[in-house]
């Protein structure tokens, strides 16, 4: 009996050490893994297409100059940015005729607006009006982290105005043989 009672004492003693070790503390802790990614995306929009025609208006009257056609304001560029974080990280939007001539007697000038402010975040900074050409330029500035908001009316409306060249005998370079269909590519990259 004696031994029994022995047994039964070892396991309850052992049962018990073994509670008092499978009981949670006051604390506890595990770990949680962010990810955040780096993004630069960009988006033309208009309400019909992001096609436009600039087209210049042949006079009715003997004497009288071509019309060059009002201001395009149909376009509308979006963009989101996370940038990686370096201290001076920022983007850029180029924007370059990558495809065709502008005709020889005139220019295609374009302007961003500033934000329209239906994002978030760092936005860049419209540069001045720009002659569009085949060198890439900058449109838009030191954009951080920021989104523009989606769609028609959010982000950058763009501006394009074909006119007459700076050059002195400008009209004179114009040729019905020189219309032309130009692609403008836009490019959000890292400054």
């Amino acid at each position: 009996m004696k031994t029994l009672k022995y047994l039964i004492s070892c396991s309850l003693l052992i049962g018990g050490l073994n509670l008092i070790q499978a009981q949670d503390g006051a604390t506890d802790s595990h770990s949680l893994a962010v990810t955040i990614p780096e993004v630069a995306l960009i988006d033309l929009e208009s309400s019909s297409s992001t096609s436009i025609t600039l087209e210049v208006t042949a006079p009715t009257e003997a004497g009288e100059a071509a019309t060059f056609p009002d201001p395009d304001t149909s376009i509308w560029m979006n963009y989101s940015s996370i940038v990686n974080g370096t201290e001076d990280s920022s983007r850029n939007v180029t924007v370059v005729v990558s495809n065709g001539t502008i005709p020889p007697g005139t220019k295609i000038s374009l302007v961003a607006a500033s934000d329209a402010g239906g994002g978030d975040g760092t936005m860049g900074t419209p540069t001045a009006s720009i002659d569009l050409s085949t060198s890439a330029q900058n449109l838009i500035t030191d954009i951080g982290s920021a989104y523009t908001g989606s769609g028609v009316s959010a982000g950058h409306n763009l501006t394009y105005t074909l006119a007459l060249s700076d050059a002195a005998d400008a009209y004179s370079q114009l040729d019905a043989n020189d219309s032309t269909t130009l692609t403008v590519l836009y490019t959000l990259s890292d400054n």
